[in-house]
């Protein structure tokens, strides 16, 4: 081998070291750098994960407590349903004694006029009777 192969050799071989060795000494430098933003990002997409779960369980209680509102005013519906339809019942009840109550009245009105009508003819004749008289007597 030559003097100036061997130079041309370590030239190249030393230039190729030297990158090498830059390239080492550079991650070298930034390797922590890098492993710190990397690690500060996982932290923030932790606290992203944990704002998240925290918000979806403030949801969920939100939901469940308005569900179960909704239970309670749904239960206090059918309770009212319930009453109602038992004071239906009741006023169907009612109106059926009334209208048998209004039948009965109207029964003896009818029996009522039918005498008072009678009644009145028997006065109208008695009227006449009297007047009769009188035109007698006088």
């Amino acid at each position: 081998m030559r003097a100036s192969d061997i130079q041309s050799w370590v030239g190249t071989f030393g230039l190729a070291v030297t990158i090498v060795i830059v390239l080492i000494v550079t991650i070298l430098a930034f390797t922590p750098k890098i492993w710190e933003q990397y690690k500060k990002q996982k932290e923030r997409e932790q606290d992203q994960m944990d704002r998240l779960m925290n918000m979806q369980d403030e949801h969920l209680k939100t939901v469940t407590a308005a569900l179960e509102r909704s239970n309670v005013v749904i239960e206090a519906n059918t309770k009212i349903v319930e009453m109602n339809a038992q004071t239906n019942e009741k006023t169907q009840q009612a109106l059926t004694k009334c209208t048998d109550t209004i039948s009965e009245l109207s029964n003896k009105i009818e029996k009522n006029t039918d005498i008072n009508q009678k009644v009145y003819t028997e006065v109208l004749i008695l009227k006449d009777n009297v007047q009769n008289i009188k035109e007698k007597v006088s």
